[in-house]
């Protein structure tokens, strides 16, 4: 810390030191200039921890700037490594490279939902076919329904649903 930002900070002591002590009178005008005065040291004794460290961040600022350099100098080898759209595509599948045009990546993108819809459905149909799944020991953990063993009613057992006033007006 420098010398001023420390001067600063034992005038603010003693002007904290002074308040406390007029606390106990009623001067009102004599307190709040004297929290004005500590507000103002407050500031200064901040704006000089500032400076301060300022001085000390110029100090590394050349160091830091020789890591950076270093830092983009290995970014740029690593972008010389990278495959080319001749050499093949990338690795990653949902990065495309730069000679590739919007309509071929919509056309993959479509191809790839495809075949997840159909993953999904598949899976679906085993997962109906088994009654829902199950746990470990094979118990079904859902109730499975045969559709098909159920009978439909006859027509004449179906009813049909109409508000009560209605009913007494069809008779």
């Amino acid at each position: 810390m420098s010398l001023e930002a420390e001067a600063l900070e034992a005038e603010l002591k003693l002007a904290r030191a002074e308040l406390s002590k007029l606390l106990g009178k009623e001067n009102k005008n004599l307190r709040s200039a004297k929290a004005k005065e500590i507000r103002e040291l407050e500031r200064r004794c901040m704006s000089a921890k500032a400076a301060d460290k300022k001085s000390t961040n110029s100090a590394d600022f050349a160091f830091l700037a020789s890591l950076a350099e270093e830092q983009l100098a290995k970014v740029a080898e690593q972008e010389d490594k990278k495959p080319t759209l001749q050499q093949g595509r990338l690795n990653q599948s949902n990065v495309h490279p730069a000679g590739c045009s919007g309509k071929e990546m919509r056309k993959e993108r479509k191809e790839i939902m495809k075949e997840f819809r159909e993953q999904d459905r598949l899976s679906n149909l085993e997962s109906r076919q088994t009654g829902g799944g199950g746990d470990e020991d094979g118990e079904l953990l859902g109730d499975f329904v045969d559709v098909t063993a159920h009978r439909l009613k006859p027509a004449n057992e179906y009813r049909v649903f109409s508000p009560p006033g209605l009913r007494s007006k069809i008779r």
